[in-house]
């Protein structure tokens, strides 16, 4: 059931950044997306309010704002009570 209410590379790649700032290239490797999917996917992150990035030297640093790291919470708590019920 999970898979059809979450997707988990999303939930990865929010986790990932929970608690320190990544730069684009190690959330690529660390969550399995592409760079490009990766920048749609932060592109829209970063119109909802979710994450913050800051460019230094040409290299993107990314981190969770408030809101981000509350919703974070919430899908890695929801992850956790979904896991092992797919069927």
């Amino acid at each position: 059931m999970f898979r059809f209410v979450i997707n988990q590379k999303y939930i990865k790649l929010l986790s990932e950044i929970k608690y320190k700032e990544k730069t684009m290239k190690e959330l690529s490797k660390k969550c399995g997306m592409n760079y490009y999917h990766l920048t749609e996917v932060l592109n829209q992150f970063h119109k909802e309010g979710i994450i913050t990035k800051t460019n230094i030297k040409n290299t993107y640093y990314i981190s969770l704002t408030d809101k981000g790291k509350n919703i974070t919470d919430h899908l890695l708590e929801i992850q956790n009570i979904l896991k092992g019920d797919d069927m």
